[in-house]
């Protein structure tokens, strides 16, 4: 369902599901992508062809895809990573910001997924390019 990052790799992703313009999402849910950097959506009856959709996951901004047909075959555009907040209640999570630069250091050398933007095994140099590249942007937010 969704192309995500480099094979290999599996990464946790928080996906929530809305009715179109609805601010409250019908479901909730926490999935794995495959080791071939895909996550699949639990299609199954009552869940709308077309919904409104959020997805996040560590070190990446959360997107939202508004008026989105669900098929086996979507694909979904690529995250904008720079984001190594993974507390959604830090003010700086879902952001790009000098708080993430900090979390490049404390990570440095280290395999962690929210730090670990290209997914080569270590947090290094080309990480933090990253982090320069989306100074400043910010992620959506849930609901539509």
């Amino acid at each position: 369902f969704i192309n995500t990052t480099a094979p290999n790799v599996v990464r946790q992703f928080n996906v929530n599901l809305y009715n179109p313009g609805v601010t409250t999402a019908f479901s909730k849910l926490s999935l794995n992508s495959s080791d071939s950097g895909v996550i699949s959506l639990p299609i199954t009856a009552g869940i709308p062809a077309v919904v409104d959709l959020w997805v996040k996951t560590p070190g990446y901004l959360g997107k939202r895809f508004n008026s989105y047909t669900l098929t086996s075959a979507s694909l979904l555009t690529a995250l904008v990573s720079g984001d190594t907040t993974t507390d959604p209640l830090n003010a700086s999570y879902n952001r790009v910001n000098l708080l993430d630069g900090s979390g490049i250091n404390a990570n440095w050398g280290t395999s962690a997924p929210q730090a670990d933007f290209d997914d080569k095994g270590t947090v290094n140099l080309l990480d933090a390019a990253k982090i320069n590249a989306h100074w400043n942007q910010v992620g959506d937010v849930p609901g539509p």
